[in-house]
């Protein structure tokens, strides 16, 4: 794994302009909301800007995965990340001609949410280009614990940003962020390849056509299952640890922070874990989701010391599992196809984490924050089974070496 980056230039070069990015991403997710509770003291404008910047998400992911795969993924996340930065640079112009800076963090919110979901297609379809199959393991153990730094730095480096210059002021902070990384991007050399039928065929026929492979593929199938069904149960675990940690009150921040960087951290050494060992075993996903559910369980238990311990399990499951999930993805998947098979992953992505959002914080409220990780380990152990199940089935019905 350390001699990926060690040997190969390109990717190396890809990875540390990927941390920057992951670096900007988060600390856009502190500063933005801080801006609007800043100007209104309103947590539901804050909701209503980050719901404006998910609906492209759902109405464009698909036909930008068949455009990717039409043109030149490198060009177009580039442009798509100037055009973030650029956005963000028109609201601090507006912040210092004392102009409406909520109505234009509004007006902002979709053609950003636009860009950035050109930008994440993008990203996720290049790393199979950069790397040959059998290192996409320890590739993907690379771009996702980069990520997972990211949200140990990033909030950090947005809240002292915010209490030096100011919250607006912390967006060309951001724009900065993003420039750099699409500007290290243009030194990354990857080929263009595009499918042969990108000239005769249209668009509704090229996402058909990812779609048809995504749905018949079977290994393809379950593997978007296992990782659809654990994202309605753990995408919200990192709400559940902010109301664990603080009690329901804003006077235990601080617990709430470590507990969310013991998380970021569980996460870092799972995906580090999964791409060095390299392990492809049809049941090290059910073992992961077993990890998952005992740091459940000791969140359970409460206390601060059972609550970072309970976050690094349940990130380094998460973590692990995640690596195991995009390697195999990227193994079955032609690379004529993947910008559209990344596309329908992302969508059921968000559509499990927008369900985990609304059950988890509905149990919160009515149970508390013990009982609702009881719940969670209990369905953790349900998956578990569920995948071990399904994998068996499906290793006596297909060709083991596909494994």
């Amino acid at each position: 794994m350390f001699q990926l980056i060690k040997r190969n230039t390109r990717f190396r070069v890809f990875v540390f302009a990927q941390c920057v990015l992951n670096v900007a991403e988060a600390a856009c997710n502190v500063v933005i909301p801080l801006v609007v509770l800043g100007l209104t003291g309103s947590a539901t404008l804050v909701s209503f800007v980050i719901v404006l910047e998910m609906v492209p998400y759902f109405v464009f992911h698909l036909p930008f995965g068949a455009l990717l795969d039409r043109h030149d993924r490198k060009r177009l996340m580039v442009l798509a990340d100037l055009g973030r930065a650029l956005l963000l640079v028109l609201v601090v112009g507006v912040h210092f001609l004392d102009g409406p800076v909520l109505t234009a963090l509004f007006a902002v919110a979709v053609p950003f949410g636009t860009l950035s979901s050109i930008s994440d297609a993008a990203r996720s379809a290049m790393v199979p280009q950069l790397v040959e199959k059998p290192e996409l393991e320890g590739a993907y153990g690379w771009t996702e614990a980069t990520e997972s730094v990211a949200w140990i730095v990033g909030p950090a480096v947005a809240g002292f940003t915010v209490a030096t210059v100011g919250a607006v002021e912390a967006l060309s902070l951001v724009s900065a962020l993003l420039a750099a990384f699409a500007l290290a991007i243009l030194f990354v050399r990857i080929d263009v390849m595009l499918h042969a039928s990108s000239r005769k065929s249209t668009l509704l026929l090229d996402i058909r056509e990812g779609l048809t492979f995504f749905l018949r593929h079977a290994r393809l199938r379950a593997m978007q299952l296992t990782w659809t069904a654990y994202g309605a149960v753990g995408y919200g675990v990192v709400m559940g640890l902010v109301y664990v940690g603080s009690g329901g009150d804003a006077r235990g921040a601080l617990a709430a922070s470590l507990a969310v960087s013991s998380y970021a951290a569980g996460s870092v050494l799972g995906t580090l874990c999964a791409g060095y060992l390299k392990l492809r075993s049809g049941n090290i996903p059910a073992c992961c989701l077993i990890v998952f559910s005992a740091g459940a369980v000791l969140v359970s238990q409460g206390g601060l010391y059972f609550l970072m311990c309970g976050a690094l399990l349940i990130g380094f499951g998460e973590g692990f599992m995640l690596v195991l999930y995009l390697s195999a993805r990227a193994w079955h998947t032609p690379d004529h196809l993947m910008a559209r098979v990344v596309s329908a992953s992302a969508l059921l992505d968000k559509g499990a984490a927008m369900l985990a959002a609304l059950w988890i914080g509905f149990s919160l409220s009515l149970a508390g924050g013990s009982a609702t990780f009881l719940v969670i380990a209990g369905l953790g152990v349900t998956l578990a089974i569920l995948a071990a199940t399904f994998r068996a089935k499906l290793e006596r019905r297909t060709d083991p070496h596909d494994a």
